[in-house]
């Protein structure tokens, strides 16, 4: 049912946040990698890369940045910062 889809994307990325801020990075990979599986957008491919990059595994993160393609001007210019 998409609509828990939703809720559960919402609290993974909350939960992801928060244990970003606690720089518990490897946990938060998992709850980005878990909303990017069900959202895969150019938001959700952001933010996994940012995961990625935060965990040291920069060809994962530059592998996922480098295949963002977006319109929205400021999405890319944080890809290319």
């Amino acid at each position: 049912y998409k609509g828990h889809a939703d809720i559960f994307d919402f609290w993974n990325i909350i939960r992801a946040e928060q244990l970003t801020i606690a720089h518990k990075h490897e946990k938060a990979l998992e709850f980005y990698q878990k909303v990017y599986a069900s959202k895969q957008n150019d938001v959700s491919q952001y933010n996994l890369a940012n995961s990625y990059y935060r965990n040291r595994d920069y060809e994962k993160a530059a592998q996922y940045y480098q295949e963002i393609t977006t319109t929205n001007k400021t999405l890319e210019y944080e890809r290319l910062h």
